[in-house]
């Protein structure tokens, strides 16, 4: 089974088609935003634009591959984290056009997380997507943002829950979304019994 896979984040515009029946990707294609000389980052309004831009030439590189034919499934990273209130306009740009493209050509489409596909790149990449499977701990650093995420299944996807970390520093460019969001406090954070979940498991990404 062929499924499309897009992702419109800072800072870059990403599509991949991957075969599902051979664990594979078979065609990536992805075109980075360009950052002006002096500047730190991009702000959202202008990343947004450029994925309008971009995105176009890179549904051709597909199309002219073949890939575009055949597809069972679209998917696209929606926002930058599956919790409530987690919102970055760019990835409005690559949900919009997953969710055309999935319409037009009768397929289903989902809807996943910027981190949850962080994830799972990082336990194919590893050779150990049955990870996926089970309970575990893993590191996300991304965007000036490190944290540590208890992972669980949850049907086709993951559940990521963080439980420490770092923040970005308050006159970080970064447009990433900070750990201290979604995280317990400090005075609730308990770290033995992440610790015993970790010597249960033994797996870490």
């Amino acid at each position: 089974m062929l499924t499309l896979g897009i992702d419109t984040s800072n800072y870059a515009t990403s599509l991949a088609v991957f075969d599902t029946n051979a664990g594979e990707v078979v065609c990536d294609c992805k075109k980075f935003l360009p950052v002006k000389e002096g500047q730190l980052g991009l702000r959202q309004s202008d990343a947004l634009f450029q994925h309008i831009k971009h995105l176009p030439g890179r549904f051709a590189e597909l199309r002219a591959e073949g890939w575009l034919t055949g597809l069972s499934a679209v998917g696209a990273s929606a926002r930058p984290r599956a919790v409530e209130g987690s919102y970055m306009p760019c990835f409005l740009v690559g949900e919009g056009q997953g969710r055309t493209l999935a319409d037009a050509l009768g397929v289903p489409f989902y809807p996943v997380s910027h981190q949850q596909g962080h994830i799972a790149a990082a336990a194919w990449s590893a050779g150990r997507l049955e990870l996926l499977d089970r309970p575990m701990l893993a590191w996300h650093l991304s965007g000036g943002t490190t944290e540590l995420l208890y992972v669980e299944p949850d049907g086709v996807n993951v559940r990521a829950q963080c439980v420490g970390g770092t923040t970005s520093p308050p006159d970080s460019s970064s447009t990433a979304p900070a750990c201290s969001w979604a995280c317990p406090s400090r005075r609730e954070r308990r770290w033995m019994p992440w610790r015993r979940r970790a010597a249960r498991y033994g797996d870490f990404l």
